[in-house]
């Protein structure tokens, strides 16, 4: 195997946009799923979770997208998001 295939491999695992708390150097989402220093962005996928979840991946999917669907509704509530 050569050493970029063996690289790419092992990044496999990793996440690409790491979810964490506002104290987290490397986290680019907040609780919200808001992409931080980017207005009006969020990333809602299997790439935001750190681990990869011990179960059928959709399943966490569909369950984040839920959270951010509430998320979203209740900053168009409050006023805090404008379309």
């Amino acid at each position: 195997m050569t050493r970029s295939w063996h690289a790419a491999i092992l990044q496999l695992d990793q996440p690409a946009w790491l979810i964490g708390a506002d104290g987290d150097p490397i986290a680019v989402l907040d609780g919200k799923f808001r992409v931080r220093k980017v207005r009006g962005l969020r990333v809602v996928d299997a790439s935001a979770y750190p681990p990869i979840p011990g179960t059928f991946t959709a399943v966490s999917t569909y369950l984040g997208v839920e959270k951010a669907a509430d998320d979203i509704v209740s900053d168009l509530w409050h006023g805090r998001l404008h379309m």
